[in-house]
């Protein structure tokens, strides 16, 4: 789900700044003078910025967001869009080529594993890291496919760059949130 501002139902006022909760969404559309907190573990925050207008988007990006595992498993998808980007991009109706992402934080692929050989979820694990591989490419599973590791920004970038987002304008910050010392 895309929010904006005024789709938040709850508003608190401290000391003269707006605070908006209850709502729970993937993206909120910012303008300026806005900002947005991302409740976030070892999940990447994407910071999409229309170069335009200004506006800009914090969005949560964790696997989930970025691929329908029912539409993996089943071959019906569970919502509208396969990812957030695809999500964002249709709600604001961006063009692809004004559109800059920065890709914040986020569990590194050595670190985020779906392993084949998982004795619970060893065939899911397969069907998820093969589809990503056929729709995204190889270079969004780092290593041996067998051992599932998934890499997050390189599934982000695959994704914005199969919308049109040019490769120069999609960057990450570099930061393994499960190894960063802090």
């Amino acid at each position: 789900k895309v929010a904006a501002y005024e789709d938040f139902p709850t508003r608190h006022t401290i000391d003269g700044v707006d605070i908006l909760t209850g709502l729970e969404a993937d993206a909120v559309i910012l303008k300026p003078n806005q900002a947005a907190g991302i409740v976030t573990g070892d999940c990447p925050v994407i910071v999409m910025e229309n170069t335009k207008t200004g506006n800009v988007v914090a969005a949560h990006a964790g696997r989930d967001s970025n691929i329908d595992r029912q539409l993996i498993a089943t071959g019906a998808p569970s919502r509208p869009h396969e990812s957030v980007v695809a999500s964002v991009l249709d709600y604001t109706a961006w063009r692809p080529d004004d559109v800059r992402v920065l890709v914040c934080g986020g569990i590194g692929p050595e670190h985020f594993e779906h392993p084949w050989s998982d004795t619970s979820y060893g065939a899911t694990n397969r069907a998820m890291i093969e589809w990503i591989m056929q729709t995204y490419g190889e270079q969004c599973v780092a290593g041996s496919p067998e051992n599932g590791r998934i890499d997050l920004f390189e599934l982000i970038r695959s994704q914005c760059l199969s919308l049109g987002i040019p490769k120069e304008h999609v960057r990450h910050d570099g930061v393994d949130t499960y190894a960063h010392p802090r």
